[in-house]
């Protein structure tokens, strides 16, 4: 049951426009704690990233022909190439403010609507397309505390319907929105 909500969130997604990679359900322990190590499961991952939902069923079924990973055990974990998209991922809840205040210093509103999932560790990641002409990429707590960045060619994230091995927290769709285009006056805070 569970490999087939991956399979069917690794689908949707694909259908959104996200390259799907299979990931490993490695844990590792970190400062004392066991933590997930979302290692993609496939080498040159980003030349096998794909939206083929025929490709996927086989990574979930453990077919893993074409690649350099073995075939045998199923995938139970994917993620999601961030080429030409970028992700705020929200770590705290005070991370959320300050996502809302990097908005409101690029003269909006607020958080610009788009899709947003749960992560296996309760935070969130709100996903939008790149706007035409830049490729954001991954940060660590640059803009703020506990809100970092993926994006570009060189990042990833887990998808909805998997499910965290360490806490078997499933990933899930929190708001439903189409992907937003991140606006150009937030594009160029985070370019900075």
């Amino acid at each position: 049951m569970e490999s087939n909500k991956a399979y069917l969130g690794a689908v949707a997604m694909a259908k959104l426009g996200l390259k799907v990679l299979p990931l490993t359900d490695y844990t590792s322990t970190k400062n004392g704690k066991e933590v997930w190590s979302k290692i993609p499961r496939v080498d040159s991952w980003p030349k096998h990233a794909t939206n083929d939902a025929g490709t996927i069923k086989k990574w979930s079924q453990g077919d893993f022909s074409g690649t350099s990973s073995k075939s045998g055990k199923p995938c139970r974990h994917f993620g999601g190439s961030l080429e030409g998209f970028i992700v705020f991922d929200i770590d705290a809840p005070e991370a959320k403010e300050h996502l809302h205040n990097l908005f409101v210093s690029a003269g909006l509103d607020g958080i610009k609507p788009t899709l947003t999932t749960r992560t296996g560790n309760g935070g969130a990641h709100f996903i939008c397309k790149q706007p035409e002409g830049y490729n954001l990429g991954n940060s660590v707590s640059k803009l703020a505390p506990k809100l970092d960045t993926r994006g570009g060619a060189g990042g990833y994230i887990v998808l909805p319907g998997t499910a965290n091995p360490v806490n078997d927290v499933e990933y899930a769709i929190l708001n439903e929105a189409e992907i937003a285009v991140l606006p150009v006056a937030v594009a160029d805070i985070v370019k900075e």
